[in-house]
């Protein structure tokens, strides 16, 4: 599959052009940038590096993961950055916000919600982004 262009299937809606059904290519892609995206950015990255990242995390995936057993797919390739861009510099605006409220359960719980992963990423192993 690396040599091939990516997937695109005309005879499907745009979001599922790839074979896959929307609420994947949608919801779960557009969390998955949004991990890259807001890690990138808690990490201290502005947003070209956050940009950089996120595109050149989904190209790892695609080509890297995925294509082992099923072409890139071409709405992949471009969802999962713009969405990871967008989901993912809103979660990061909201943690910044929870973060400046004084320590207690609404920031603990607020932390938890925008940013599972880092927060229990930092909670277990002490890593600062």
């Amino acid at each position: 599959a690396y040599g091939e262009p990516p997937d695109f299937r005309r005879g499907r809606s745009l979001v599922e052009s790839d074979g896959d059904p929307w609420v994947i290519n949608v919801v779960g892609h557009g969390l998955m940038g949004s991990e890259f995206w807001q890690r990138t950015r808690r990490c201290g990255a502005g947003p070209l590096g956050a940009a950089l990242v996120t595109v050149g995390s989904t190209l790892v995936w695609e080509y890297g993961v995925e294509a082992f057993h099923k072409r890139p797919s071409g709405v992949d390739l471009v969802l999962t950055p713009l969405l990871g861009a967008l989901l993912g510099e809103a979660r990061f605006q909201l943690l910044r916000a929870v973060e400046r409220q004084p320590p207690g359960a609404l920031r603990t719980l607020g932390s938890f919600f925008f940013d599972p992963f880092g927060e229990g990423e930092r909670r277990a192993l002490g890593t600062r982004c």
